[in-house]
C-alpha cells in the first residue's frame, strides 16, 4: 500500500465544492454513471423488500436515488456528504419525494456512529472509498457491517486500480484514459479533476477490496457486479457475513 500521507478532508470537500466539474462528468457518463445505476437498479429490483431504510454515504446531489430507484419501496432516505453545494442540490431534487428524508452535511467516516445497528436495509457508498487508507477503509466497512440488517446489502461503486497495477501506474493509467476521452470537460476542469486524482485517490484492487471487506465481516464475489471497459469504474454488493457460532 503506498505510503502517502491520508487526504485532507477540506481540500476534497473544496473540490466537490465546485459541483459544475463533477456535474459535466456525470453528463457525460465519464465515470460509467449509467451502467452502474442500471446494474443497481436491476438489484433492488430483484430484492424482497417491502420497506426499505437507505442510507447513502457521499450522497451528491442524491440524483441517483431520484431518478434510478424511484421505484423501490423506500421508507426512508439518509444522505451524508461533506460539500454543502451538493447537498443543496439534493434538498431540491429531493423535494417531492414521498418519504422522510434526512441530509447531513459531515464526514461519514465520523458521523456513522450516531446510527443505531441494524437499522439499515440499503447502504450505498458511492466514488468515496477511495479517498481513505486502507485502515480507514476497513473501519468504514466495519461500521457498514454494524448498520446492516441480516437480509441488508452494501452497494459499493468506485474507481480501482486493476490487478498488479500500483497506485502510480494508476494514476498515469487514469490521466491518460481521461485525457483521451474527457472531450466535454473544459482543460481547467479536466486538470483540476486529474489534480484531484493523483492527490487524493487511493483505490483497492478487485481483490484487496474483497479482503478488507472479509475482515469488516460482510461476504460478496470477489468479481464485481458491474465494470466499465477499462475495469476503472466498478459496482460490488456485500452482505452481512453470517455471525461465527
Amino acid at each position: 500500500m503506498t505510503t502517502a500521507q491520508p487526504p485532507a478532508t477540506d481540500e476534497v470537500k473544496a473540490f466537490f465544492d465546485q459541483w459544475q466539474i463533477y456535474d459535466l462528468i456525470l453528463r457525460h457518463d465519464y465515470m460509467a454513471h449509467r451502467g452502474i445505476q442500471t446494474t443497481l437498479r436491476q438489484s433492488l429490483t430483484a430484492t424482497q423488500f417491502t420497506a426499505i431504510d437507505l442510507l447513502d454515504l457521499g450522497c451528491g446531489d442524491s440524483s441517483l436515488v431520484v431518478n434510478t430507484l424511484a421505484q423501490l419501496p423506500i421508507r426512508s432516505y439518509t444522505g451524508i456528504d461533506l460539500s454543502p453545494v451538493a447537498l443543496s442540490k439534493a434538498r431540491q431534487n429531493l423535494k417531492a419525494v414521498p418519504y422522510p428524508v434526512t441530509l447531513l452535511e459531515a464526514d461519514f467516516t465520523t458521523a456513522l456512529a450516531q446510527f443505531k445497528p441494524n437499522s439499515m436495509d440499503i447502504i450505498l457508498l458511492g466514488f468515496t472509498l477511495h479517498h481513505l487508507q486502507a485502515p480507514r477503509k476497513q473501519h468504514l466497512l466495519s461500521q457498514c457491517r454494524t448498520l446492516l440488517r441480516p437480509a441488508g446489502s452494501l452497494y459499493l461503486y468506485d474507481v480501482f486500480r486493476r490487478d498488479g497495477e500500483s497506485r502510480e501506474q494508476y494514476i498515469r493509467a487514469y490521466c491518460a484514459h481521461s485525457d483521451a476521452n474527457w472531450s466535454g470537460l473544459p482543460a481547467a476542469a479536466l486538470q483540476a479533476a486529474q489534480t484531484h486524482l493523483a492527490t487524493h485517490d487511493y483505490p483497492e484492487t478487485y481483490a484487496s477490496l474483497s479482503a478488507l471487506a472479509e475482515q469488516a465481516g460482510l461476504q460478496g464475489t470477489a468479481q464485481p457486479a458491474f465494470q466499465d471497459a477499462q475495469g476503472f469504474h466498478c459496482l460490488f454488493q456485500f452482505t452481512p457475513a453470517p455471525e461465527p457460532q
